[in-house]
């Protein structure tokens, strides 16, 4: 695992948010690097990214509370700007468990070392966009600059329909 400074990728780089604390409340098992008990600010490095995680996260959400309806859902994209040294993991075989598209035991055991040792966050590849990167930051103090940026739909026709992304 090698550290991402601020003076490589992440120094403003703006950042399409996904899931950020205050406005989202953790699911009951937690997210990927955390568990129900805190949320930190996920955000992609690309706009599509953070679009397909979205798609995913409410298409589980739709699944557990046994949705039949057609229904679309508006989600207001925010830029954001990280300044601290973060956790890089893209290339790093030995975290390749934390990646797992079905369960978030690896992940969040990783999460809470790195928390506990003063880590500001992780950059992962996406487990749910080809190609994509996130961020996760641990300490939302330490995002700055938030703007909005455009804004989302993602439409369901049918249980187990893909979404349509707009």
């Amino acid at each position: 695992m090698r550290m991402i400074t601020a003076t490589e990728d992440c120094e403003s780089l703006a950042n399409f948010c996904f899931d950020f604390p205050k406005v989202h409340f953790p699911p009951p098992g937690g997210s990927r690097f955390n568990g129900p008990e805190r949320g930190p600010w996920y955000a992609a490095f690309e706009l599509r990214t953070a679009q397909e995680e979205i798609a995913f996260h409410k298409a589980q959400e739709l699944q557990e509370i046994k949705w039949t309806e057609p229904e679309t859902f508006t989600f207001d994209d925010y830029l954001a700007d990280f300044r601290a040294d973060f956790h890089d993991i893209r290339d790093d075989a030995a975290c390749a468990n934390c990646l797992n598209p079905t369960s978030y035991t690896s992940s969040q055991r990783l999460a809470r070392e790195l928390l506990a040792a003063g880590s500001a966050g992780v950059v992962y590849p996406s487990v749910r966009c080809s190609g994509g990167t996130c961020i996760v930051c641990f300490r939302p103090a330490l995002v700055a600059n938030v703007r909005q940026g455009t804004r989302v739909a993602v439409g369901f026709e049918r249980p187990g329909a893909p979404p349509a992304i707009a």
